[in-house]
């Protein structure tokens, strides 16, 4: 007859049966941990992408088409674009309190990544002129977009010029736009003269995979 208590052998079994549990409780919580990380973190991407989406879709919406007397212009329309970036006249009354903006929305490079970056001038003579004590407006076909801001630098804002980042360390951020004539229907340039497109594309690319193919409507010219 044994005494009371454990062997050696079921000793050292019952460790071994602690140390499975344990591990496999470990490797549980550690997966809970990065399932839940990677939904916190998919849930924030999703958001960016829907906030982008609303926010360049109010300025599309609101575009002032046609246009007559713009400064700096030849043609009848302030709109001009094409894959880096585009640009035209619409009302951000929302935002800013009233008036019509000149707004570009356009990449900046940093390495091999970019920024989708949104400019605003307030539609006065003197400022288009470049009259006024801030960065000066000059058409996209001919402006270095680069010379606006550098990296690290806080974006200025006020009540007639204003920048800041829509999204940023992406791989593209390429805009088109609708012709209907070509086979594809798309177009990769747009020039200041023509009647406006009626709807800009734009597909964007970052770390993650290409983003929802986001299509903007402008109203009938």
């Amino acid at each position: 007859m044994r005494n009371g208590g454990f062997t050696l052998m079921e000793l050292l079994v019952s460790l071994a049966l602690v140390g499975i549990m344990t591990l496999l409780l470990y490797g549980a919580m550690d997966f809970g941990g990065r399932a839940w990380s990677r939904s916190e973190s998919r849930a924030a991407r999703e958001n960016a992408i829907r906030l982008v989406w609303q926010q360049l879709n109010d300025f599309f919406l609101q575009a002032r088409l046609p246009f007559s007397g713009e400064p700096r212009s030849q043609g009848r329309f302030i709109f001009r674009g094409d894959e880096k970036s585009v640009e035209f006249v619409t009302s951000m009354g929302r935002e800013t309190g009233a008036g019509l903006y000149l707004v570009r929305i356009t990449q900046q490079r940093h390495g091999d990544r970019i920024d989708l970056v949104l400019r605003r001038w307030l539609l006065h003579p003197e400022i288009v002129a470049g009259g006024a004590p801030i960065p000066p407006w000059i058409p996209q076909d001919e402006a270095d977009d680069g010379a606006h801001s550098k990296r690290g630098e806080q974006p200025r804002s006020n009540l007639w010029y204003a920048e800041s980042v829509l999204a940023s360390a992406l791989l593209r951020a390429n805009f088109s736009f609708y012709t209907g004539a070509s086979t594809n229907g798309w177009s990769r340039r747009w020039k200041s003269g023509q009647k406006p497109p009626p709807l800009v594309r734009l597909q964007v690319e970052d770390g993650r995979g290409a983003w929802p193919e986001m299509v903007f409507e402008l109203p009938p010219s």
